[in-house]
């Protein structure tokens, strides 16, 4: 099957949508978990460098009418996503991974090159693959599926 057909696919199946509210994506013990009343917009992944299976993910997303705190993310094409952030330390820009990043209510916050980010490790790519499906999670456990488009850096 090509990769485009199979991200095609993977997105109908999921009901994913690349900018939206939040939707119910998970249930436990009966009782649908919604995620928070967010709105993503442009989210992308950077495609890796050839060679390389480790990339990173960026979006905005502004919240809703309650405060949110992100604290994990995963998708099926790679084995692990870490929340990070750039701090500056004694001179030298550095990447740090965090346990969590609010959302404040009503507010934007940018995951973009040079400060927060999803980190992606041991990517699994297919050749001419356009999108990947990422899910965020939240403290309360609730969760948000999002196809991510794969870009080329620039």
């Amino acid at each position: 099957m090509k990769p485009q057909i199979l991200s095609l696919i993977v997105a109908a199946t999921l009901g994913l949508t690349a900018c939206g509210d939040a939707q119910i994506n998970s249930v436990s013990d009966g009782t649908a978990v919604v995620a928070p009343n967010l709105t993503i917009e442009d989210p992308y992944v950077f495609r890796p460098l050839k060679g390389r299976d480790v990339t990173a993910g960026f979006f905005k997303v502004t919240g809703g009418d309650t405060e949110a705190r992100l604290v994990a993310a995963e998708s099926p094409f790679v084995d692990t996503i870490e929340l990070h952030t750039h701090t500056m330390t004694d001179g030298v820009m550095q990447m740090r991974k965090v346990d969590g990043i609010d959302i404040p209510a009503g507010e934007t916050v940018f995951f973009q090159p040079g400060g927060l980010h999803l980190m992606l490790f041991g990517t699994r790519f297919a050749e001419g693959q356009d999108t990947i499906p990422v899910t965020l999670t939240f403290e309360d456990g609730s969760t948000m599926d999002q196809v991510m488009p794969l870009r080329d850096r620039s």
